[in-house]
């Protein structure tokens, strides 16, 4: 089932029941042989040939073309998101996907760069998301799903996938060779060895690692041998990739919704459910449940991944303080509709013509009851949101 052929209802209609695929790529230079398109292509290629074979099972998305891709950035043609905002981008999606009742969501990855910011955003969900931490939410990488047959099993002649090398240009040759120029193919020039670090992934990993922009480690953005590639090799490629993900994705709509087993976090019986989101500054929890009430503490223009302050203008940080109060909400299991009182505390009561535009468009006309008071505030924020709830679950 393709999500993005279906109406709103019919996407939320058993959504609990599916698996739901959302394929991650890159637009990023690849080397002098191949298309920007390259990652987006052979990952979203991969998702569509498991959503052939599993039918009702699976729901698949469109895929998210932009990736993390900083380190390409100096060999021109990359669209890149930085790793911070790459990890909110995962975090918003996913949450949208949990708010449409989806509970088994595989995140598959064509891009070795979106791992570290993926996982970053899958801590973030289980840290600041009940329903993230009652559902099944995994990364999935299509090349290690696959195994040997990416590690250089036969036919393949190089050691491991690493950058428009052999088995990328291969799986591009079989999928799309349009957009595979093999008369511009050449060896890139690359550091010699260390002994700890790969550089192309023709090493086993040692416990060591160390980032570098591809500058540092390509001569043509480019890595493995790219001109051992076919469209034959491609071919094979492809299937076991398939192949390997229809089997996974049989396997992950079986896993069990796990419980908690230990007391760890788990309030004495009748006692308050302190809820953990965002990057509390004090001594403070980010916000208590007692007797299906919320209680939020004030929250700022803090930015959740990296806990520093955002400074902005008025319409801005009011804005984003109240995304911070949406994101303890929805770790109680809650949303802003089930807001009933707000206290909003303004460094400059002058401001407030400004910030209450923004807290309107906000809130899109359904609004909890509001106090709004001049205080005096730390760090310089210029607003500062607490917030009542009800919480029914």
């Amino acid at each position: 089932m393709l999500y993005a052929s279906k109406d709103y209802k019919s996407i939320s209609t058993n959504a609990g029941d599916r698996v739901v695929i959302l394929p991650l790529g890159a637009i990023e230079q690849h080397g002098p042989h191949l298309a920007v398109s390259t990652d987006t292509d052979i990952v979203t290629m991969v998702a569509m040939g498991a959503e052939e074979r599993l039918g009702e099972l699976l729901m698949l998305c469109p895929a998210l073309a932009f990736g993390s891709s900083h380190h390409h950035l100096s060999f021109g043609g990359t669209l890149s998101l930085s790793p911070t905002l790459y990890t909110q981008v995962i975090v918003d999606l996913v949450g949208s996907l949990l708010k449409n009742g989806f509970k088994r969501i595989v995140l598959l990855n064509g891009h070795g760069g979106n791992i570290t910011p993926v996982k970053q955003a899958l801590a973030v969900l289980n840290a600041d998301n009940a329903l993230a931490r009652e559902a099944n939410i995994v990364l999935a990488t299509y090349w290690e799903l696959a195994g040997p047959a990416f590690a250089g099993e036969a036919p393949m002649e190089s050691p491991a996938l690493s950058h428009a090398c052999e088995y990328e240009t291969s799986l591009m040759l079989h999928l799309f060779p349009s957009k595979v120029f093999m008369d511009r193919v050449e060896r890139a020039e690359r550091p010699a060895s260390n002994g700890y670090t790969a550089w192309e992934d023709d090493e086993p990993y040692r416990g060591v690692t160390i980032f570098k922009g591809t500058e540092y480690i390509s001569g043509n953005g480019s890595s493995g041998e790219p001109q051992l590639a076919t469209a034959e090799k491609g071919a094979h490629l492809f299937g076991k990739a398939v192949e390997a993900l229809v089997k996974f994705v049989e396997s992950f709509a079986r896993w069990p919704f796990l419980q908690p087993i230990g007391r760890g976090g788990v309030p004495d019986e009748g006692g308050p459910r302190r809820i953990s989101a965002g990057t509390p500054t004090g001594a403070y929890s980010s916000g208590v449940v007692q007797d299906g009430l919320l209680f939020v503490s004030g929250q700022g223009a803090i930015d959740p991944v990296s806990g520093e302050i955002v400074r902005g203008t008025i319409e801005e940080e009011t804005l984003l303080t109240l995304e911070n109060v949406r994101r303890v909400i929805e770790a109680a299991g809650g949303t802003i509709r089930d807001i009933v009182k707000c206290t909003v505390h303004l460094s400059d009561i002058n401001d407030f013509d400004r910030y209450n535009k923004a807290y309107a468009s906000f809130f899109g006309g359904v609004f909890p009851a509001r106090t709004t008071v001049q205080s005096v505030l730390g760090d310089g924020l210029k607003v500062e949101i607490d917030a009542v709830a009800v919480i029914k679950k």
